[in-house]
């Protein structure tokens, strides 16, 4: 939740029912007396139903078919690409360089081809060694291309 009032620059009493300034023992988070929690519930929902509707829609133009070399030139670029940004700007509150960005890209990655996921999960690992997150989706990735799990 710290995520959502950074992001939107809100106090936690936006959505929950307390006094903003009191300590956050105070707050009835289980209530749903504050319209704005019901309002954020539904923009959390909205992405889930996206999907559906994508479905329906047919792609215009020629589908592009990519080599495994193209590909893979594409996926290196990206994660140079993201040495670059996070080289320029770590720290300084224009990206999120946190550990749940190359856990979310590894997934993204790991319907596509597993072991461009374990190369992003072990990137992850290396940048948060004391993530047992970051070490499970490593495992998890060298279980979905049959490598047993590095001790």
């Amino acid at each position: 939740m710290i995520g959502f009032t950074r992001a939107l620059g809100v106090p936690c009493s936006y959505c929950h029912k307390g006094k903003e300034g009191e300590p956050l023992g105070t707050y009835d988070f289980a209530s749903d007396g504050n319209p704005n929690k019901n309002r954020a519930r539904e923009m959390l929902r909205m992405p889930e139903s996206i999907n559906d509707h994508l479905k329906n829609i047919q792609p215009s133009g020629e589908k592009k078919s990519s080599t495994n070399n193209t590909r893979r030139k594409e996926f290196d670029s990206t994660l140079d690409y993201y040495a670059d940004l996070k080289q320029k700007y770590y720290g300084r509150g224009i990206y999120d360089f946190g550990e749940n960005t190359l856990n979310n890209f590894g997934y993204n990655v790991l319907g596509k081809d597993p072991k461009d996921a374990v190369e992003v999960f072990r990137l992850n690992a290396e940048e948060f060694p004391q993530s047992g997150k970051c070490l499970g989706q490593s495992s998890r990735g060298l279980y979905e291309i049959g490598q047993p799990e590095e001790g």
